[in-house]
């Protein structure tokens, strides 16, 4: 049997219930997002050898209500930047259980795609002081709600408030004609 091209096994379309992004590496930050607003948005940090036992939980408690998605980690050469491979066993353990378990799988982001999350965590009421692998995997889930207009209105209006630029108050001018 032929296997499906990497295009064809993920979507920014799936429907999902939750939500899960993960930051790859020895130090793997997750952060989940659920529709149902009791539930909302949790993170964390977990060493890669907990990935596996993390990420199988949640596919055998939410099965296809669960989409997963992970920072698309890229090595390129002439890179001086020393590489242990966690990153990428840790990608190989996320794929493997998205496969065994049939979850919807989001487009993998590149790391430049968390910015535009990073400068609304905090906005959000997601940020976690001390837990910067945590926040860069919430920052890809934020990024990916505010792409796939999943957000929910509250949250994105807390953006939109923060993000517009206040305006010039006009001066009242005096009874002499004076400012």
């Amino acid at each position: 049997m032929e296997q499906g091209t990497e295009e064809e096994s993920v979507s920014d379309t799936a429907e999902f219930q939750v939500l899960v992004w993960f930051d790859p590496g020895k130090m793997t930050g997750w952060a989940t997002w659920s529709r149902d607003p009791n539930v909302g948005f949790a993170s964390g940090q977990l060493p890669q050898l907990e990935v596996s036992p993390f990420l199988t939980e949640l596919a055998q408690e939410l099965g296809s209500q669960l989409a997963v998605g992970w920072e698309r980690f890229l090595i390129l050469p002439g890179s001086r930047v020393k590489h242990d491979g966690s990153a990428l066993r840790v990608i190989g353990v996320l794929e493997q259980v998205v496969h065994d378990h049939g979850l919807g799988q989001r487009v993998p982001q590149p790391s430049s795609s968390r910015v535009l999350g990073l400068n609304h965590l905090r906005t959000v009421g997601w940020h976690k002081r001390g837990e910067g692998h945590a926040n860069d995997a919430a920052a890809h889930l934020l990024s990916d709600l505010l792409k796939t207009n999943r957000l929910p209105a509250d949250l994105k209006r807390r953006i939109v408030v923060k993000s517009t630029p206040a305006r010039p108050r006009k001066r009242k001018e005096g009874p002499d004609g004076n400012r």
